[in-house]
């Protein structure tokens, strides 16, 4: 997998990425960086992975499970940015047993 530039200056992959690979990265993301850096689009892609996840799952039976990801993420992403971050991390441990559990129906 490469980063190819893209015109506004951000990188995007060459290729795209699976559900599964998706919510692996997802998972991987949560557990490897810092608590407030999965808020930070400069260090994280989290946040784009969310998006993509519930277009990905828009017409798939498991597109409840993808929403709630999704609606948990913004829950996180803003206890993060109001530095609340003993919550953020109940967020960030529900959300991994979320994705996690929408990656064995996969």
């Amino acid at each position: 997998m490469t980063l190819q530039a893209v015109g506004d200056g951000t990188n995007s992959m060459a290729r795209t990425l699976t559900p599964f690979t998706r919510l692996t990265l997802m998972i991987t993301e949560m557990n490897s960086n810092r608590i407030e850096d999965l808020a930070d689009p400069a260090r994280c892609d989290l946040i784009h992975h969310f998006a993509a996840l519930n277009d990905e799952f828009a017409e798939s039976e498991h597109k409840n499970q993808a929403a709630l990801i999704g609606e948990q993420g913004a829950v996180l992403v803003d206890s993060i940015r109001s530095g609340d971050f003993a919550k953020a991390e109940a967020d960030r441990e529900t959300l991994i047993a979320s994705c996690k559990k929408l990656k064995d129906l996969v």
